[in-house]
Order: C-alpha cells, then structure tokens, then sequence
C-alpha cells in the first residue's frame, strides 16, 4: 500500500497531473550458508577509540521540501525519512552512520534523499538546514526507510564502533503508524492586476495528527514551501499570495507527494 493514501478532488483552474563455489578437492568439515542480505562482521573500536561525535535532534518525516537551484520540490512519496544532528570534529563521513531496526541494519546516511539533486554546496532541508557533509562540524544525517515498517525498536549506529543513540519512542511510533490518509483541494487564482493565489484545503481521514507538505513555483521567479499540520479528522487550510504585476505569462506549479499540478497564468 503506498505510503500516502491521498485523494484530490478537482481544482479549481488546475490540469491534473495533481555465491561461488570451490574447487578445492578435500571436502570442507562443515559448510556454512550466508544469507545475501546478512551484515558482514566487523571489528569493532572501543568508544574510547572512536571519533568524537554525536548525535541528537532525531526525528522522523514523511515528506520533506528542499531547494532545487531557483525553485523548491518535494520527496518522500515512497518512502519515509529519519533524521539526526551530528555534532563531529573532522570524521567521520556520512556514511559511517546506519539505522538499525531489531537489531537489524536497515539503511545508510546520506545527505540527498529522495529525488535530491546536487545544487552546489552542503544540501538543504526546509526545517533542518545544512546537511553534515564529513568536515563540517554540525549538520544533519538522514536515513530512507520503505514507506511501511515494523519494529520494537531502533538505533542509529557508528559502524566498527560501539556508538550507538536508541531511537526516541516518538520517532519508532511515527515509523510503524498507518499511512496519513489525506484528502486535498488545491487552487490556483489568477486574479485581475496581477495578483496569485494559492489555496490548499486538506482533510485529514487519518487516526493521528499528520503533516501535509508542498511547495509552490511560479516558473523561478518564486517559489513557497508550506506545511499543514492536520488533527485527525480535521480540515485546514493555507494561502498564499504572490504579486505578478508587469510579469509576463509563467507556469505554477503546486507539489505535493501526490504529485504536480500545474496552471499557466498572465
């Protein structure tokens, strides 16, 4: 089931598109199978041996808005997101960093997540800032994780160390939650003298309080992230404003991890 059960009614003005074997003659005394998937042993550094590093602010998104260049997008229709702050001097690299659920390693940091794309520099993330990026001293470090998954309970880990910084309650409760269940109406206006609206109306069919995420680009002249925090069974709704006056004819596009819309204006 996708992670997102979301429906869109129409909107106004908007065109929808919202092994290997030996040769060795004498016979092995015994033979042992490796699952493909097993996580190949280690040694393992004390954690007085290890770099001098931390990790705090973890949490969980089922979506995120990022800078592309000029305008924004969105990630997270698929999958879903663990984020932690690393605090390090010099070392280690992303990469370094795994989350385990059950004991098991389940993903690797990285830095672009998603359908990131590389836009120079450290990436970004609205609400989280610069990425840890090996040399930096503070950023963040994330983990994609399949949209739905089932655990008892979770870490972050520094491999061949013995560091590790157990998943907050909350964040293990957002990762095995049933699907946000969002139903959305989004419009574009283009009104006379040159002035945009945007409205997203969204309905949450859901058990939880969930976060809506989008962002709007009108061509590269402007772009707008939002965020809508949605009780269960409730409605909320968010606006934007954007003066075009002496602007020529654009597209604007409204994202969201549903989809694109998109509607020419001028």
């Amino acid at each position: 089931m996708h992670r997102r059960a979301l429906l869109r009614a129409g909107a106004l003005g908007l065109a929808a598109a919202v092994p290997g074997c030996s040769t060795d003659e004498t016979e092995p005394e015994s033979a042992t199978t490796t699952p493909e998937n097993a996580t190949p042993t280690r040694a393992t550094r004390s954690t007085a041996d290890a770099p001098a590093v931390d990790a705090s602010a973890i949490i969980a998104r089922e979506s995120i808005v990022y800078p592309l260049l000029d305008t924004l997008d969105v990630a997270g229709a698929d999958e879903q997101y663990v984020f932690a702050t690393l605090t390090a001097t010099g070392e280690p690299d992303v990469d370094a960093f795994e989350l385990a659920l059950d004991g098991d390693v389940v993903a690797q940091g990285e830095t672009r997540l998603g359908t990131m794309s590389p836009t120079g520099g450290r990436p970004r993330i609205r609400g989280l800032g610069p990425a840890y990026d090996g040399s930096s001293d503070t950023g963040w470090v994330g983990f994609a994780l399949p949209e739905r998954v089932e655990a008892d309970r979770g870490e972050l880990r520094l491999a061949d160390t013995d560091r590790a910084w157990s998943l907050p309650d909350g964040v293990l409760a957002d990762l095995t939650a049933p699907a946000p269940d969002f139903r959305d109406v989004l419009t574009v206006t283009d009104e006379g003298g040159g002035e945009l609206t945007v409205k997203a109306a969204v309905w949450n069919r859901g058990s939880r309080t969930e976060t809506y995420r989008g962002c709007v680009n009108v061509a590269v002249a402007a772009s707008e992230a939002f965020e809508i925090d949605v009780p269960p069974g409730e409605r909320r709704e968010w606006t934007w404003t954007h003066d075009r006056t002496g602007s020529g004819t654009a597209v604007v596009r409204v994202q969201t991890v549903a989809g694109t819309t998109s509607k020419r204006v001028g």
